[in-house]
């Protein structure tokens, strides 16, 4: 059986039980139906081009493969229950895409500049670059979005509901990122870049890389947002959304004057946390900064001798730290009495009582040295007078 095209009928291939193979598929206006049809399209270059109509998979029988490139300029395309493979790259210019059920998997690139692409629950997995330039890109409450490669959010709308979103790194620079309860793991760097904004919701979201805020508004998740590599804001405005900042990386740099509700890094190697001279973090829950013994955790500030300023506004939970060169400009000091950390003589402002700093600020070691002296003075001065007593006696 072959269909090269359909514009203006209507055919109803229900009655098809075994799989059909054609070389190539055409769509401008009218319906097919291919529900429990399995359908191949085995030619090249676009093997499936869709500018209009309508055309509806499903069952359990019913999938669709395209052995090629596929455009949609206007198609509108009802999938349920049922598998669509393309082995090539997607163009999506107008039209709709329903997934409804089932997998969808998209080898190539995925590039879609209007129209809108529903995941609606089904599993979805695109292994090229993916991008939304306008248009709508939402998903369902359920499923799985797997994105094996770079993100580009340049326009339009994307509206995560429940769905878990996994991507290789994510560029927001124009249109509107909305979040929901479904997590999202960025397994590379997170830009927010140019306007827009990437709106965090309840879901987790786990970044395995760098956070760069240079334009537009990046909130963050109301639960947990987890970073491993350096935050840097330059520009743009972050909003902590009442939720906790996780640094869980080895090496990492703060940099640009940036608020955040609750602050963690707590590391059981040694590691050091940078603060950008000159810039102020200020945390308005809790800083919450740990190493454990033997693996202080160093705070450091980007130019040795110059202060970083940290404002902490809320709860201290300090232990095993090695602090330098940092300025806290809150109004209540910071007493470092009994958490087993040094910084004392290191230039620290409105810091107090570190292990190697006894409770009147003079380090511990002077005070080891006074006495030392003391007792010193006393064996000489008890010394001279045993031998003046032997003088006078033998006299």
């Amino acid at each position: 059986m072959s269909i090269s095209s359909v514009a203006g009928s209507n055919p109803d291939l229900s009655g098809c039980f075994a799989l059909q193979t054609i070389s190539s598929l055409t769509i401008t206006s009218g319906t097919l139906d291919m529900s429990n049809i399995p359908l191949d399209i085995v030619g090249g270059g676009t093997a499936f081009s869709g500018s209009g109509g309508t055309i509806n998979t499903g069952g359990s029988s019913g999938d669709l493969d395209i052995d090629n490139n596929a455009s949609f300029s206007g198609v509108t395309f009802n999938n349920s229950s049922a598998d669509l493979n393309i082995d090539g790259s997607v163009t999506m210019s107008n039209g709709t895409i329903n997934s409804n059920t089932g997998t969808v998997t998209v080898d190539g690139t995925f590039t879609k500049t209007n129209g809108t692409f529903d995941t609606d629950t089904a599993t979805v997995t695109l292994k090229g670059a993916t991008s939304n330039s306008s248009g709508a890109f939402n998903n369902g409450n359920s499923g799985t979005l797997d994105i094996q490669n770079v993100f580009t959010l340049s326009g339009g709308t994307f509206a995560q509901g429940s769905k878990i979103v996994k991507t290789d790194g994510l560029t927001v620079s124009a249109g509107t990122y909305t979040a929901g309860a479904g997590s999202i793991l960025v397994d590379g760097t997170f830009a927010k870049t140019g306007s827009g904004a990437f709106n965090g919701s309840t879901g987790n979201i786990d970044i395995n890389g760098a956070v760069n805020i240079t334009g537009g508004t990046f909130q963050a998740s109301t639960a947990t947002t987890t970073v491993s590599g350096n935050f840097s804001r330059s520009g743009g405005t972050f909003t902590h959304n009442s939720g906790t900042i996780n640094l869980d990386g080895t090496n990492q740099i703060l940099t640009g004057d940036i608020t955040f509700n609750n602050l963690t890094k707590n590391v059981t190697s040694a590691y050091t946390l940078t603060f950008t001279a000159n810039d102020t973090i200020t945390v308005e829950g809790t800083s919450n900064f740990s190493g454990t013994e033997g693996n202080l955790l160093s705070i450091r500030s980007s130019i040795g001798g110059t202060h970083a300023d940290f404002d902490p506004q809320g709860t201290r939970t300090f232990n095993y730290l090695d602090v330098q060169d940092n300025d806290n400009i809150n109004v209540t000091e910071i007493d470092m009495t009994g958490l087993n950390s040094i910084g004392g003589q290191q230039n620290n402002v409105n810091w107090s009582n570190f292990g190697d700093e006894a409770a009147d600020g003079v380090p511990e070691f002077t005070n080891y040295l006074y006495i030392a002296t003391l007792f010193i003075c006393f064996y000489i001065f008890n010394n001279y007078k045993k031998e003046n007593k032997l003088n006078t006696f033998s006299q």
